[in-house]
C-alpha cells in the first residue's frame, strides 16, 4: 500500500481530512485509515473502535450463553403440547434459575448493543456480531449439547460468516 500525496484529501462520511494518513483523528473520535488505490484515488474507511469491538464480541457472547442457558433449562422444562399446558410451563419457567439466568444476560446484552448502536452502523455491527454468532453458536451445539452438524451444515454457516463479513466490509 503506497502512501497518498501529503496534500491529498481523505474524505469519510461528512469529515475532511488532510493530510490523509492512517491514523488521522477525526472530530468525533474515529480513526480513519487511508489508501491509495490505483484508479480510484484516496479511499478512508473507518477503523472500529476497540470499545465497539469489545462490546459487540460481549453482545455476541452473551447471546450465544443466553441460547444455552434456555436449551438447558428446557431440559428440565416440558414444553407445552397443548394450550391448557401454558400456564404450567410458564410457572416452570418463573422458577428456573437457568431461564432467569439467560434473561438477565439478554438484558445486559441489549444494553451493551445500545452502546454499539451509538457508536457503529447497524449493518457494520450487525454483520460483525452475526459472523461470530452462527460460528460460536454451531461450536456450542457440538462441544455442549452434542449436536453435530454435517459438510453442508459447516460449509453454509461457514458461507453466511463469510456475507455478513463481506456486508460489514461494503
Amino acid at each position: 500500500m503506497s502512501k497518498p500525496p501529503l496534500d491529498s484529501l481523505c474524505i469519510m462520511g461528512d469529515f475532511h481530512v488532510t493530510p490523509c494518513d492512517p491514523g488521522v483523528e477525526l472530530s468525533v473520535g474515529r480513526l480513519a485509515t487511508c489508501c491509495y488505490v490505483p484508479f480510484l484515488g484516496t479511499r478512508c474507511n473507518p477503523m472500529k473502535n476497540t470499545f465497539s469491538l469489545i462490546l459487540i464480541a460481549v453482545v455476541t457472547l452473551n447471546t450465544v450463553l443466553s441460547h444455552a442457558l434456555l436449551k438447558s433449562a428446557l431440559k428440565s422444562i416440558s414444553f407445552p403440547q397443548r394450550l391448557g399446558d401454558w400456564s404450567t410451563f410458564l410457572g416452570q419457567c418463573l422458577v428456573s434459575p437457568l431461564v432467569w439466568g439467560s434473561l438477565t444476560l439478554q438484558v445486559f446484552g441489549y444494553v451493551c448493543w445500545m452502546a454499539v448502536l451509538s457508536r457503529e452502523k447497524l449493518a457494520v455491527a450487525v454483520a460483525l456480531s452475526g459472523a461470530a454468532f452462527y460460528g460460536i453458536t454451531s461450536l456450542v451445539g457440538w462441544l455442549v449439547f452434542g449436536e453435530r452438524l454435517g459438510y453442508p451444515q459447516v460449509f453454509g454457516v461457514f458461507l453466511i460468516s463469510l456475507g455478513v463479513l463481506l456486508l460489514a466490509k461494503t
